[in-house]
């Protein structure tokens, strides 16, 4: 083991860097570049789906109507069975609104058909007006 004692002086070394000359150029002339036009591909229009749903939707509400007034003058299996073929096309419609809305293919028209769908669906007409009667 040593003991620690003066400590000897020890010029720096200094190491020498070197530079690159600098190597100045006219500045170049901008070039203007000419893209080529991109022609439209026909797109296919995608709006389909909300629109088939908001027409699913529309016509659920029509034979909720029609069932309601079937099932009125009496034909109560016939507004039965026109109740259940309003409440699977208004599901239809409404599951096609949700799709439409969210992977946009017809937004507007999509989440128009979840709200006409909820609405012209039976099922949810009667449990809402049976909580409403108390």
């Amino acid at each position: 083991m040593t003991v620690p004692g003066e400590l000897d002086k020890v010029p720096i070394k200094v190491v020498p860097i070197y530079f690159e000359p600098v190597v100045e150029f006219e500045p170049l002339e901008p070039e203007t570049v000419v893209e080529p036009e991109q022609k439209d591909a026909p797109r296919r229009s995608t709006r389909i789906v909300g629109a088939l749903s908001l027409l699913g939707a529309v016509v659920a509400a029509v034979l909720t109507g029609v069932g309601v007034a079937v099932a009125s003058g009496g034909a109560y299996d016939a507004g039965t069975v026109i109740a259940w073929v309003a409440i699977v096309l208004s599901a239809v419609a409404v599951l096609g609104g949700l799709v439409a809305a969210v992977a946009r293919w017809g937004r507007p028209w999509g989440i128009a058909a979840v709200i006409v769908g909820v609405a012209a669906n039976p099922w949810v007409l009667a449990t809402v007006l049976g909580a409403l009667a108390g």
